[in-house]
């Protein structure tokens, strides 16, 4: 079985003193995917803009059962109401092998609105 890592990096709204809750955030709502192994966060600023980044493993072999993992991952981000804009992510396995998002009906990387709006998906604001 081949383990793939999906790099996430991205833009959120976390603030620069946030970095720890930013991090905590984003692998708590991949965390909730039954094919994530580990997931690991950084966030911080860094030339004015805030960034994020980080490793997902995910228990796939090939493309096609790396698709429906994908697509469980951006379902949930999407549904994490603490995240407010979408991650770039770079999916490929352990061996070098890359995961193209092409399959996802995505024209690039998506928006969080446009994952949101394929997903169907309203996060629910946490009381």
């Amino acid at each position: 079985m081949t383990v793939a890592l999906a790099t996430i990096t991205a833009l959120t709204g976390c603030g620069p003193n946030e970095d720890e809750q930013c991090a905590a955030a984003y692998e708590r709502a991949v965390q909730r995917v039954d094919a994530v192994v580990s997931a690991e966060f950084k966030c911080g600023g860094g030339f004015g803009a805030e960034t994020q980044g980080g490793e997902v493993t995910i228990a796939v072999d090939t493309q096609d059962e790396a698709n429906p993992v994908m697509e469980d991952v951006y379902r949930a981000l999407a549904a994490d109401p603490e995240l407010t804009r979408a991650p770039y992510v770079l999916f490929h396995s352990v061996d070098g092998d890359f995961f193209k998002i092409d399959d996802l009906g995505f024209n690039g990387n998506p928006s969080l609105d446009q994952i949101r709006e394929k997903y169907g998906i309203t996060p629910t604001p946490t009381p």
